[in-house]
This record gives structure tokens, sequence and C-alpha cells, in this order.
């Protein structure tokens, strides 16, 4: 019987024809890796071949134009024939002047690999054909790469040539070009390593020169794009790690790149002048930061320290430091440059400290200079050495806050939007964002001790002028210490622009705009010790917003009167408690947007101080009484008869008799507002206006706000008033420390949003 198993598997010739071809493209795989990693490779010799090699060119022409050398002839000493040499430097070695610096010097840069020199270089000195001087010479740098298993000395990388020419009998006519080479720190190349562009082109201006006897380039190095605005920037870079190396900054360089890459390094921490975080994995380690020069003797008395002039070597390394006294911070799209007199400034401060040449400004400054000086630029030559991308100066990204320099020298006000694209649905309150606005102030310097911006300062003012005469100056309340009394408080602007939101700030149900304050962390309220931190609330408005029923300026509350013959009409002889101080009784309570709940209306002057005997948080007049005897005093009872009972007009006003009766028993009679069945003088207050009752208003160190709508412009004004100008971080309220842009003192108060 014969049994069909229905399927049949691989042969063995197939499976062998499978794996050869599997093993055919994991080879080709490996190859093409293996190139590219030698390609990499090459490329990053090629690169450093060049650079060496126009290295030691340069050093061939400063040892017979400032050296030692007089004549180009000298330079035949330095012949390697046939020859190669492993050390990549025409340097001598201090310690054996007849000799090169050793081969692995740090000046040479030279490695071994298995006991044999990576680098081999050989110099050829030759005459010019045809011209038997000893004032010119042609100078020949080769580099060879010698790998293992290579015949000495190994594959040629690089040759440069140069004519070297010295001073001569005739001189001639001499041009010179000012040439402006553009290479900023904080910039890369576009298709060029920054990392070999600078050695490659003064190379090459200074072979142009060689050539062509009378040309000469006065090169300035433009390095940098500006001077950063936030002097705290620090962005991380690196040299001695690598660019794939964990690190959790968010503004960084990368710098040194990792072995196999087409260059050394993509941004060049070596040429980075600025404040940068230098391999800090966790920690910041600043660079650039600021630090002193060493101390010297200025015989001359001009500043700076002159060649010869002594000083003291204080980290031993046998030269002069001159440190860096003015330290600035990178400009970049995350830090534009400072306002141009700050960075004119700067920029002079540092040529001043022999940091900077005046001739070789920021790129924003010269591009200024170019279009205010022109004159100053002809023959120029601008050379952009970042590839065909022209880098532009980032001269902002935000608005400036706002100051007022000569009145109030170091304070800033800032405001921002919670948002930058607040959510918009029509139609949709719910799926909308409402926007917010955070409004802060705070200090550049320590050129003031106020702990929040200036508010108006009280005083008596006896005569009732308006103005502190110097007899009064005893009664003034210096909030601030300064000895001068501030007419009026300092409040941050805010203009909303499209509308009128005055309506109904703060209003409970449909507000037209919201604005609320975060207090405390400071002393606002003149008691020793920073207030503690208050919840999140509504600012009060001042002046408070009432209906001026009668258009007399004054708000009017009903007031209590003593009814003497108890028909409950006011008499104009019958005394009232005189609540607004303007002497006219006053029937009717205009309607009053009460704010801060004090029960009486507050302007925006300060607050006159009182004793709230009560302790029913607002002041309490003297109950109205009738003077019977004239007095001008309340005249208690002579025979007190308990309880008390109120006056009774049917009883107590029928003759003078009865009148005195009531007195002996009773005191003269008054209106119980209180109820409490006890006469109530009038709580103490201090009266600055001399109007004989207590005014309300804005409470030491209280933030409040104003705000106004300007029909002309169509914008509401919002006025914030006693904002702090610093803050300390407790208790999860304020900012902490490094939260704080600059590192100064910020706190977000008030706070409007509509």
């Amino acid at each position: 019987m014969r049994v069909s198993l229905g399927h049949r598997g691989f042969s063995l010739i197939e499976i062998l024809i499978a794996a050869a071809l599997v093993t055919l493209a994991a080879m080709a795989g490996v190859a093409y890796i293996t190139r590219g990693s030698q390609h990499a490779d090459w490329s990053r010799d090629k690169v450093f071949a060049r650079q060496k090699a126009l290295s030691i060119l340069a050093e061939l022409r400063a040892y017979v134009e400032g050296g030692e050398g007089e004549v180009a002839a000298d330079l035949d000493g330095f012949d390697d024939g046939l020859g190669t040499n492993p050390s990549l430097t025409i340097q001598p070695d201090p310690t054996d002047p007849g000799a090169f610096l050793p081969p692995q010097d740090e000046v040479s840069g030279n490695i071994q690999d298995s006991g044999v020199w990576r680098w081999q270089r050989r110099i050829t000195v030759k005459r010019f054909p045809g011209v038997n001087t000893r004032d010119l010479r042609i100078c020949t740098v080769r580099m060879y790469r010698q790998r293992l298993g290579d015949t000495n000395p190994g594959e040629q990388m690089s040759e440069v040539s140069s004519v070297i020419r010295t001073i001569g009998d005739a001189f001639p006519t001499t041009q010179v070009y000012d040439v402006y080479l553009l290479a900023l720190e904080s910039v890369p190349g576009w298709w060029v390593y920054m990392d070999a562009i600078q050695p490659f082109i003064e190379a090459t201006l200074t072979d142009l020169e060689s050539r062509n006897p009378g040309l000469e380039f006065r090169t300035h190095w433009i390095t940098k794009s500006g001077f950063g605005r936030d002097e705290e920037y620090a962005p991380y870079t690196n040299e001695t790690r690598d660019s794939h190396a964990h690190t959790p900054w968010t503004y960084l360089y990368p710098g040194r790149m990792p072995a196999g890459s087409a260059a050394d390094r993509y941004y060049v921490p070596g040429r980075m002048a600025g404040r940068v975080n230098l391999d800090g994995e966790m920690v910041p380690s600043f660079n650039n930061d600021r630090s002193v020069s060493e101390s010297y003797t200025d015989s001359n008395g001009n500043g700076r320290r002159d060649p010869g002039e002594s000083y003291t070597d204080s980290n031993g390394n046998g030269q002069y430091d001159i440190g860096n006294p003015v330290p600035y911070a990178l400009a970049d799209m995350h830090n534009h440059a400072m306002r141009q007199p700050d960075e004119v400034a700067r920029h002079n401060a540092r040529v001043a400290a022999g940091l900077d040449d005046d001739a070789t400004p920021t790129w924003r400054m010269l591009l200024d200079r170019m279009i205010a000086e022109p004159d100053r630029y002809h023959n120029a030559i601008l050379i952009n050495l970042h590839g065909e991308l022209l880098p532009m100066p980032p001269a902002r990204n935000f608005s400036d806050a706002a100051k007022s320099p000569i009145a109030h020298p170091g304070w800033r006000a800032v405001a921002h939007p919670e948002l930058l694209r607040p959510r918009r649905t029509q139609g949709s309150d719910a799926a909308s964002d409402a926007p917010r606005l955070r409004v802060y102030a705070y200090k550049t310097d320590g050129s003031t001790d106020d702990p929040i911006m200036t508010q108006q300062e009280p005083w008596v003012d006896t005569n009732g002028n308006g103005v502190m005469d110097g007899f009064e100056g005893a009664t003034h309340v210096d909030y601030d210490g300064d000895g001068v009394l501030d007419t009026e408080s300092v409040p941050i602007s805010v203009v909303l622009e499209g509308g009128d939101f005055t309506r109904a700030p703060n209003a409970a149900a449909n507000p037209s705009l919201v604005v609320r304050r975060l207090a405390g962390g400071v002393d606002a309220d003149g008691v020793a010790g920073n207030d503690a931190y208050q919840a999140w609330n509504q600012a009060a408005r001042y002046p408070e917003v009432f209906t001026d029923l009668n258009g007399d300026g004054r708000h009017q509350r009903a007031e209590a009167w003593f009814d003497q013959n108890g028909d409950g009409i006011r008499q104009a002889t019958e005394p009232f408690a005189d609540l607004d101080g303007g002497g006219l009784f006053d029937t009717v309570t205009e309607p009053l947007t009460d704010g801060n709940g004090s029960g009486s209306w507050d302007s925006n002057a300060p607050a006159e101080p009182f004793t709230d005997a009560n302790g029913n948080g607002r002041w309490d007049p003297a109950e109205p009484y009738a003077d019977l005897d004239g007095n001008g005093v309340r005249n208690p009872p002579t025979t007190a008869v308990t309880p008390w009972r109120p006056w009774n007009p049917a009883v107590d006003n029928v003759s003078s008799l009865t009148r005195s009766a009531y007195v002996a028993s009773y005191g003269e009679p008054f209106t119980d507002v209180d109820g409490d069945s006890t006469y109530d003088v009038a709580e103490t207050f201090v009266d600055y206006n001399v109007n004989g009752v207590r005014d309300g208003g804005v409470t030491r160190g209280e933030m409040w706000y104003d705000i106004r709508y300007d029909a002309a412009q169509n914008e509401t004004i919002l006025f914030l008033h006693g904002t702090p100008l610093e803050t300390p971080y407790v208790g999860g309220r304020g900012l902490n420390s490094p939260w704080r842009l600059y590192d100064l003192e910020y706190i977000p108060c008030p706070t409007p949003s509509s």
C-alpha cells in the first residue's frame, strides 16, 4: 500500500543555496558598515592633517617674521630632505634647545599605535626658481598617516605650500584691507566645520600676503552675535563627554561628537567665551564665569597691565591672567540680545578690561556701525564662514519690562499670558479658555529696600490745605522710610485693547473681569517680619463704586438721630451721628459695591486707622444723645438706676423736671444704636483730613485695583496698586529661587482674568 504525505520539505541543495545567499547579504552589510566607519576615520584624519600642516607652516612664517630668524634663508635648516619627523611642530624643547618638542607633547599632538607614531611630517624648503636671494623661500609641509602594516612613512594625507618672504632692501607700497570674518560661537557651520575653518582661513590670508608684497589684511574675528539679556543663562556643552552622553539640561550646544563622526565637534566649546555649563552632567559646571584678574603694579598709571609690570602669579602658571571681570551670556534664540545701549556699555566695559578689542564688536554692533558709520568700513571685506546661510543677531523675542528709570530706578513690571494661544470655541464657554494674564513686579538691583511698589503716604493735614507743612511733618507716616512724602500710589497699568470691561469687575455673577491677588511674603503692613501668605482671593477696587443719588460726590448712609420728641421726624435741633463728615443729616443709604466688606465706602486714599473697641470690624461713631445742659459732653447719671431704660418722650419729655429726673437716673438720653443698653462713645482714630469722622480707604500694604474705559481708544486700563517687588518662597507660595528669571524675586500678583 502507498501512503501520500501531502507535503514535501526543502531539499539539502535548496537549504545550502539559501544559506549562501543569506551569508552573502550579511557580508555585504558588514562591509558597508565597515567602509562607512573607515571613511569617517579617513575624513577626520584629513581634517587633522591639513590643520597640522597649516599650523607648522604658520610656525615657519612666525620664525622669520617675529622670532629668531631674520631672513627666509634661515628656514633652510628645517628641511627634512627625504626623511620624516614625528614631531608635529618646530617649537624647540625647553629642556633640550637643540631638539624639537617631543612628538607626544600637547603642542605636537602625536600619539603612538603599538609603538609606531601615527603621524609623520616632512618639511621641504626650496629656493624660488630663477631667483637667487636669501629673502624668499618656498616651504612645503606634507603630513603622512602611518597605520599598522604600512611602509614608512605611510599614506600622504595633506600637502600645503606657501611662499615666505622677508623684508628686503625695497619697501613696496602697502594696501591694507580690514577683513571681518563672521564665525559666531553660538551658530554652527552650514556644510562647514567651525573647528577647522579658523586656522585654514588664517593660513590662506597669510599666503595671499606672502604672494603679494605690500598687501596687508587686518583680521577681525566676529565671534559674538550679541550679549544675552539673561546673564544667568548658561547652556550645556560638552568637551570631555561626547554629545550622546546623558544630560538633563534643556538648553544645550552639542560639542565633541562621538568617535567615528565626520567632525570632532559640532559646536566648539574652546571658542565659546560666553557663560556655559561645560560637561556638568547633573550639577552645572560653569565656564567663562566672573573671575578677577591677578593683581599687578600699574607703574605708569594707565589702568591696565603693560609688559614688564610686576604681578602676583596666583595660580603659579608663569603668566599673567587677566581673568574675566566682565563676563557675558550667549545671545541666541533662547536668550536674545540686550538692548542696544546696554550692549554698547557691556562692550566698552570689556574693552576697558582688556578682554575685547573695540575694532572687533559683536555681530549686532557691527551691523549697527555699518549703517550709522558707512565711511568707517570703506575697503572692508566681510566673509561669512558659516556657509550658504547668513546668521542674523537675535534682536528680541519678548517685550521689554515696563520701567521708570528716573523716578524708580531698578523697578520692573511684566505682564504675560498664562497660555500663548487660549482655545476659543464660538458659542461654548466650557470649551474655551479664559485669557489669563500674570502680572509681576521685580527689582533688577538692590538700589531700593522697598518691599512693595510705593503707596500714597498719609499725614494729619491740620490746616486742611492739602500740603504737608513743616509743622505737620511729625505726623507723616513714612511707609518706605525714605524721609520723603509720597503723595500718590505707583500702579502697574495694564491696557486691555478692544473693549470695555468696566461693567462688572469681580462680580459674583457674569463678571466682566476678575482680578485676583496673592498677598503676603513681604513686610507690607509695617509690622516686624514678613506677612504670612494668604490664599488667592479677589482684589478690592478703590474708590468703591456707589450710586450718587444726590450728586454731591460723597457716599451717604442713613444716619441715626435722637428723636427727643418722639414724633419720628428729625427736627433741626435733634442730634444725629454724622457718618460722612458732610454736616448734613442723611436719611437714605446710597447703593454701594462694598468690595472689602467693611460696611462703609472706602476711597483710594490711605485709610484712617482706628481702634475697633467692639470688634465688629468697622468704625463706630458716638451714639447720638441729647445735650440737655449744652455743655458739649454727655452727662452720666448722678444716682444710677438699673436696669437702664430708653427715653420715653411721653413720660420723660413733659417738663424740665421730668427731663432732670431721667438724667439723674440714666444720664442724658441717647439712641442705643447697637442695643447694648450702654452709651458708646466714638471709637478713637487718626483723623488725617480733620473732618471729624473716620474715613475708609486703602490699608497699608493692601493690593488693590482701579479700572477705567477710554472710549476714544476703545481700551480698558487696569491699574494694579500695592504690588510686591520681591517675595521669598515659603510654604509652597511665592517663587522658588530656581524658578525665578534672572534669579530675582518675582511674585504673581494681582492677576486679571476675563
